[in-house]
């Protein structure tokens, strides 16, 4: 384990203070907050960064305002769930909540899949229309059950519908990338109607052997198909930087794993990187579970013609018999 490149000669408060007055130009030159999703496969550290990214942003403590720690066993069925943390929620001061922070989205791990079911997972998170603290998989059954108007009454009924502005994918330094979820993220993000801008960030830094750190992050940045100026190398406020520190996290900041957090996170917020064609509909008709849907809608028509031409049999039938007999 490595913390070589943190050093105290270095004033680490004076650039956060910096970085933040940074952010917020950026974040001043539109109003709507951005929705950004954070995804990834288990284990990785996705809801630690969420935390770091948020104790980035303060100029008080670490606090835990997503779970951590949570492990799946391999081979077990991931849930997916969403959880939205809006400004309101995560920031202290009046002052910064004047400013547009985004609103984060943290959800439990991908299994490394490209299947159609993970890609429709992935769809139906970056069109919005999953609600808060829903499983994503759950929607997917309405609509495979009720069809479009099913999902369009779950998109009506939720007051926080918001499609996603873009994506940050999680992967681990030490580990073997999730090739196959970073391709099926590539196919949905850069392939598809709608074009969500990606980002990447690499977590657990202080364990990487810092020989191979470019060419990770090199490798990492080529299969998810983005460029070095998107990605991160971080180390999360974790046990290990607490043992290093030889003090806890809880109701204190680390500015030295805040600035480049907070560097990454104004590249994120920059208005120009921005959705492509964002009036393309969520249901597509070539997704496994569209194709599902399609064919019991076309199905259930074909009942009705048929009954209907039944009846209207049944009607010329009497009529022609009432003549008849007259």
């Amino acid at each position: 384990m490595s913390f070589d490149t943190l050093t105290d000669d270095i004033d680490y408060q004076s650039l956060k203070f910096e970085e933040i007055q940074r952010l917020e130009e950026r974040l001043n030159e539109y109003k709507v907050p951005k929705n950004v999703a954070i995804i990834g496969p288990p284990r990785v550290g996705k809801s630690s960064l969420m935390n770091s990214i948020i104790a980035s942003f303060s100029s008080k403590c670490w606090r835990e305002r997503t779970r951590e720690g949570f492990v799946d066993q391999p081979g077990e069925q991931v849930t997916h769930h969403l959880i939205k943390i809006t400004k309101n929620e995560y920031l202290g001061s009046e002052r910064q909540k004047s400013y547009p922070y985004p609103t984060l989205i943290d959800m439990d791990g991908f299994d490394d899949e490209s299947s159609d079911e993970v890609k429709e997972q992935l769809r139906y998170v970056l069109f919005g229309v999953v609600p808060n603290e829903e499983n994503i998989k759950d929607t997917i059954r309405v609509h495979t059950s009720e069809g479009v108007r099913g999902l369009r009454e779950i998109c009506e009924q939720e007051q926080e519908h918001q499609r996603m502005d873009c994506l940050i994918f999680v992967a681990s330094s030490v580990d073997l990338l999730p090739c196959n979820l970073m391709e099926a993220i590539k196919q949905i993000t850069l392939e598809e109607e709608r074009d969500v801008p990606v980002f990447g960030v690499l977590t657990k830094k202080d364990k990487c052997n810092p020989d191979e750190t470019d060419s990770k992050k090199k490798e990492f940045c080529s299969k998810l198909g983005i460029s070095e100026t998107r990605s991160l190398l971080c180390t999360n406020y974790c046990g290990d930087y607490d043992n290093y520190k030889g003090q806890s996290r809880v109701n204190r900041l680390y500015p030295e794993l805040d600035v480049p957090i907070l560097t990454f996170m104004t590249q994120v917020c920059d208005p120009w990187i921005k959705v492509i064609r964002d009036k393309a509909l969520p249901v597509r008709s070539k997704s496994k579970f569209s194709a599902k849907t399609d064919s019991v809608s076309t199905g259930s028509r074909w009942k009705v013609v048929g009954c209907g031409l039944i009846i209207m049999g049944v009607v010329i039938f009497t009529m022609y018999k009432y003549v008849k007999i007259r």
